[in-house]
C-alpha cells in the first residue's frame, strides 16, 4: 500500500537563477507550459516569459524583482505547474495538494480546476488588481518567535491594520502593516532580541490595507469559468479544503487580506495519514519548514524536486527515485519501451553491423563472424590493436582513490573513511550529497547506468560503496590510445574532484555577490533582499559563527578556493559584502596562480 502523498507550491521566493536550465530541453512537459504562458504574458503584459527565464545570461531573484516584478510571478506560476506536470507524466496523482499563498494557483490549476492558460490569466488579473491599487505605505517583516509573543507586540503598537499575515512555522511569523509602525514593531524586537527580516515585498500582502483589490480582483475573475477538481486542494488561508460549489475566484481574491497558517495545513495533513511531501517549485523552503512543523514525529519524508546546491538533473533523479521506491511513480518508462521493442532493436543493430562489417573487408581484413545473434561482441576483426588493455585495478586501490576524493570533496580528513562508517548515521552526508558523489564517481569511472531498482540506501558504508564501484568497474577495457599513462595505469579520481575546472574563470564581483547570496538565502531559510552589501549577519540575521563557518565551507568547496591561512578568522568577514569580496580575492590569486 502506497503512503498518502501531499503536493506542496510554494509562492513568493521560489526561483534561483538559471531554474530548469538543465532540464527544459530534454522535457516537453516543461516546453508545454510555458509556451501556454508565454502567449498570456505577451498578450496581457507585453513582455516574454520564456526570454528572460530560458536567456544564457541568469537572472538572479534581486535583479529579476527589481526589474521585471510582473514577469517574475508569471515565472513563479509556470514553474510550479511545470515541476508537477514532470510528475504527472509518470502516473503520480496525490491525495491533497496545499498552496502557499501565491501558490494556491498553482493547486488549482494541477489540481483540474482551471487551464494552464486560465492560471496564466489569473496571474494578470491579479497583477492588474494590485496595480490601480497605487503606491501603498505598507511593508511585511518576519520574526523568529512564536505566536503568542508576536500578538502581544502587535497589542502593544494599538494599530488594527498592523496583523499576522503569515504563521510559516511555530519559530517563524510574519507580520504586515503601515511602514511607520513596521518600523517601530523591528526596534522593539531588537531590544528585547527577537530576529527580524524586512521583507522586500512590493505591498503588505496578507492585510486588510489591500481590501479595495479584492473587488476588483473577483471581478475580473468572475470571466474565468472553473471546473471540478480532479485532486483535494488544501487552503491555508481558508483553513479547509476547497469545493465545487465554492466560487475560486471569489476565494482567491479574498487572499489580499486573509492570514496564511501553513502550519496548520501541514499539521492536519499529517494529522489525516499524509506521510510524503513534494514540493513542487524551486528551492526547498517548503521541505523545510514542514520538518520544523512536524519536528518530534516519526515516519515522514519530505521531497524537494528542484535544488539548485546538487544540480537540477541530480536533484530530479533524487525525488524520482525516493518516489519510485515508494510505488508512487509508475515502471521506468524506458525499461518498458525497451521491453516492447528491445528485441527487435537488437536483431536490427546485429544485421546492420554484419552488413557493415562484410563492406569493409578489404580495409580491415579477414572478418570472422560467429554464426549466433545473442551475443554481438562474437564479431571479431583480425586486425594489429593499437589500443594497449588497461588492467582492471585492485578493490584495495579503487577503495583509496574514493576515500581520497569523499575526503576532498565533503572537507573531511581521509581517516575517518573507515570500510565501515555510515556516511549518513555517522558522518552526516545526506542523501542527496550521496547522490551528486556517486554521480561523478560513475561519470569519472565510466561506470555502466544503474538499473531502474537501485537504491543508493543500499550502500550505507564506505567499504559498500567501494566494493559496488569496484564490481562495476569493465574488465580489460581498451585504453585510450591518445593518454600518455604507460599500460595498466588508471586514471584516479584524487586530489582534483572530477567537476572543477583545471583552470577556473573568476567571476564578475557582482556576479560573485548575487551567487553567494542565493546560496546563503537557501541556506538560512531567509529571503534574498535582506543580503544587502553591509548586512552582518551574526548581529543584523542572527546567524552564529559556526553557521557561518559551515557555509564558507560550502563555498570553499563550490568555487574550489585554495586552503585558506593559518590566521584566518571568519570574524574578519562581518558582513555580506566582505565575503565576497574574500571569496573573489581568493578566486583571483588562483586563477592567477594557475
Amino acid at each position: 500500500m502506497s503512503d498518502k502523498v501531499a503536493v506542496l507550491f510554494p509562492g513568493q521566493g521560489a526561483y534561483y537563477g538559471g531554474v530548469f536550465h538543465e532540464l527544459s530541453s530534454a522535457y516537453p512537459q516543461i516546453q508545454a507550459v510555458f509556451a501556454e504562458i508565454e502567449q498570456v504574458a505577451v498578450d496581457k503584459l507585453g513582455q516574454s516569459i520564456s526570454e528572460l527565464l530560458f536567456a544564457e545570461n541568469k537572472l538572479e531573484l534581486p535583479d529579476f524583482l527589481e526589474r521585471h516584478p510582473d514577469l517574475l510571478q508569471m515565472a513563479l506560476y509556470g514553474i510550479g505547474v511545470a515541476s508537477y506536470k514532470l510528475l504527472e507524466a509518470q502516473g503520480f496523482r496525490p491525495e491533497v495538494m496545499i498552496g502557499h499563498s501565491f501558490g494556491e494557483i498553482a493547486a488549482l490549476v494541477c489540481a483540474g480546476a482551471y487551464t494552464i492558460r486560465q492560471g496564466a490569466e489569473i496571474v494578470c488579473h491579479r497583477i492588474h488588481a494590485l496595480q490601480q491599487l497605487g503606491h501603498v505605505q505598507g511593508s511585511m517583516l518576519a520574526l523568529s518567535t512564536d505566536l503568542q509573543r508576536v500578538e502581544h507586540l502587535l497589542g502593544l503598537l494599538r494599530e488594527p491594520n498592523a496583523v499576522v499575515s503569515v504563521l510559516n512555522h511555530p519559530g517563524q511569523i510574519v507580520v504586515s502593516g503601515p511602514d511607520d509602525r513596521i518600523r517601530v514593531l523591528k526596534d522593539v524586537c531588537k531590544a528585547v532580541n527577537i530576529s527580524t527580516v524586512l521583507l522586500k515585498s512590493p505591498y503588505p500582502f496578507h492585510n486588510p490595507m489591500l481590501a479595495p483589490a479584492v473587488e476588483e480582483f473577483a471581478r475580473r475573475l468572475k470571466q474565468i469559468e472553473q471546473a471540478p477538481l480532479q485532486v483535494p486542494v488544501y487552503s491555508p488561508i481558508l483553513g479547509r479544503t476547497y469545493s465545487d460549489e465554492d466560487d475560486l475566484g471569489a476565494c482567491l481574491a479574498e487572499h489580499f487580506v486573509r492570514p496564511v497558517n501553513f502550519s496548520a495545513g501541514i499539521r492536519g495533513a499529517f494529522e489525516a495519514g499524509v506521510r510524503v511531501f513534494v514540493e513542487c517549485g524551486a528551492r526547498d523552503a517548503l521541505c523545510k519548514a514542514t520538518h520544523t512543523i512536524l519536528k518530534g514525529e516519526e515516519g515522514f519524508v519530505t521531497i524537494p524536486l528542484l535544488q539548485n546546491g546538487v544540480g537540477e538533473k541530480i536533484s530530479l533523479a533524487h525525488a524520482e527515485g525516493i518516489l519510485r521506491d515508494r510505488g508512487l511513480l509508475a515502471a521506468n518508462l524506458l525499461d518498458q519501451f525497451w521491453a516492447s521493442h528491445g528485441a527487435q532493436i537488437q536483431n536490427y543493430i546485429h544485421q546492420e553491423l554484419l552488413t557493415f562489417l562484410n563492406q569493409q573487408v578489404g580495409t580491415l581484413g579477414e572478418v570472422a563472424v560467429a554464426g549466433t545473434r545473442e551475443d554481438v561482441q562474437e564479431v571479431q576483426v583480425v586486425q594489429e590493436v593499437h589500443a594497449p588493455a588497461v588492467a582492471k585495478p585492485q578493490r584495495q586501490q579503487v577503495y583509496q582513490e574514493l576515500v581520497a576524493f569523499y575526503a576532498e570533496a565533503l572537507e573531511y580528513p581521509e581517516e575517518v573513511f573507515t570500510e565501515d562508517v555510515a556516511l549518513e548515521a555517522e558522518l552526516g552526508v545526506d542523501s542527496v550529497k550521496q547522490t551528486e558523489l556517486m554521480a561523478r564517481v560513475s561519470e569519472q569511472y565510466n561506470l555502466p547506468p544503474r538499473p531502474s531498482d537501485f537504491r543508493l540506501s543500499d550502500y550505507p558504508t564506505m567499504g559498500q560503496i567501494a566494493a559496488y564501484v569496484y564490481e562495476k568497474l569493465p574488465d580489460g577495457a581498451p585504453a585510450d590510445v591518445s593518454d600518455t599513462a604507460p599500460s595498466g595505469s588508471v586514471t584516479t579520481l584524487a586530489p582534483t574532484a572530477p567537476d572543477a575546472p583545471a583552470t577556473p574563470a573568476a567571476p564578475a564581483r557582482e556576479q560573485l555577490f548575487g551567487q553567494l547570496v542565493s546560496l546563503y538565502a537557501e541556506a538560512l531559510e531567509y529571503p534574498e533582499e535582506v543580503f544587502t552589501e553591509d548586512v552582518a549577519l551574526e548581529a543584523e540575521l542572527g546567524v552564529d559563527s559556526v553557521k557561518q563557518t559551515e557555509l564558507m565551507a560550502r563555498v570553499s568547496e563550490q568555487y574550489n578556493l585554495p586552503p585558506r591561512q593559518a590566521d584566518f578568522r571568519l570574524s574578519d568577514y562581518p558582513t555580506m559584502g566582505q565575503i565576497t569580496d574574500f571569496v573573489h580575492s581568493m578566486m583571483t590569486k588562483e586563477v592567477a596562480r594557475v
